[in-house]
C-alpha cells in the first residue's frame, strides 16, 4: 500500500477540494490520492496553525503536503517569507497550485528533509510523518533544530498515541522544549535551539 511520504506514480488521480476558514477568509485546497489527509484537513494540523503565536521572518512548512499549514500561516501572518517542502512530488505540485489559488507567495521545494533546503528559519512548522518511522521522524527533528535562526522556534504537533512522550524527551536532549498546548490527546510543542 502506498504511503503519503512516497512517490507512487502508479496511483490513479482522484482530485478533491477541501475548504477551511482563516478568520473571515475562505481557503481552498486541492488534494489527490497519495497525499496526507486528502479527504479532510487533519485536526492535528488545524491544532498547530490555530495554537502557535504570531509568526514573522522566514518560516518553513516542513513536510508541507498539499500546503495547508504554510498557506494558513501565511494568510494569518502577512509578511512572512514562506518556504514549503515535501518529499512527495505530487504533494509539491499540489502545494504550488494551492498557493496560487489562495494568493500566497511561497518557495515550494521538493526535498527529503533539508537535502535541498538552504539557510536558517525563524520558525519551522512540522506535523511529523509518524508512519514513516521513528528514524525518519527523529532525523527531521534533529535537522530542524540545526536549521533554526537565533531565537528561532520549531513548532511540532503530535498525538499522545503516536509517541508524544518519547518525542518530547528526545527534543529535550537538543533544545529548550515546552508543551504549549494540549487538547484531546494532541500536544503542541515549541522547541528553541540552545
Amino acid at each position: 500500500m502506498s504511503q503519503y511520504f512516497e512517490n507512487d506514480k502508479s496511483l490513479k488521480e482522484d482530485l478533491r477540494e477541501l475548504t477551511c476558514w482563516c478568520g473571515t477568509r475562505k481557503l481552498v485546497f486541492l488534494t489527490d490520492s497519495g497525499v496526507f489527509s486528502r479527504t479532510e484537513i487533519d485536526d492535528a494540523s488545524l491544532f498547530l496553525v490555530r495554537g502557535i503565536p504570531a509568526l514573522s521572518g522566514r518560516v518553513l512548512d516542513l513536510g508541507c503536503g498539499y500546503g495547508f499549514i504554510g498557506i494558513y500561516s501565511a494568510v494569518r501572518n502577512p509578511g512572512i517569507t514562506l518556504v514549503q517542502s515535501d518529499v512527495n512530488e505530487k504533494a509539491v505540485e499540489l502545494c504550488r497550485r494551492n498557493c496560487e489559488a489562495n494568493g500566497v507567495t511561497s518557495e515550494v521545494i521538493l526535498s527529503d528533509g533539508f537535502g535541498s533546503i538552504e539557510g536558517k528559519f525563524d520558525s519551522i512548522l512540522l506535523n511529523p510523518p509518524i508512519h514513516a518511522g521513528k528514524e525518519v521522524t527523529f532525523r527531521l527533528l534533529e535537522e530542524s533544530v540545526r536549521h533554526l535562526a537565533d531565537n528561532g522556534v520549531l513548532y511540532i504537533v503530535i498525538r499522545k498515541k503516536h509517541g508524544a512522550s518519547s518525542m518530547t524527551d528526545h527534543l529535550r536532549t537538543m533544545s529548550d522544549t515546552e508543551i504549549i498546548k494540549k487538547e484531546k490527546g494532541i500536544s503542541l510543542i515549541a522547541c528553541t535551539a540552545r
